[in-house]
């Protein structure tokens, strides 16, 4: 897996990162307490097997979790759901 771009926004109002598998795009977003991991935007998908999606969401799983505790506070802050 390559992350090629993560963004961890001042405000605390979201993370996002583009991490690809084996040349697959996937999004992961953080916002609203809410972890998302959907596929790249593409013409026409690509096939690829299920673990591509479920290794982007362990890997997202365990970043979110490394987030420093100020990013949580401001996140709270803003959407008023607990972290």
């Amino acid at each position: 897996m390559e992350i090629k771009n993560e963004v961890i926004q001042p405000d605390g109002s979201a993370y996002t990162a583009l991490a690809y598998v084996r040349g697959v795009l996937f999004v992961v977003s953080y916002v609203g307490n809410r972890l998302t991991v959907k596929l790249g935007p593409y013409k026409n998908a690509p096939r690829r097997p299920r673990w591509y999606q479920e290794s982007v969401q362990a890997w997202a799983e365990k970043r979110i979790n490394e987030l420093p505790p100020e990013f949580f506070a401001a996140h709270q802050e803003l959407y008023g759901v607990p972290a």
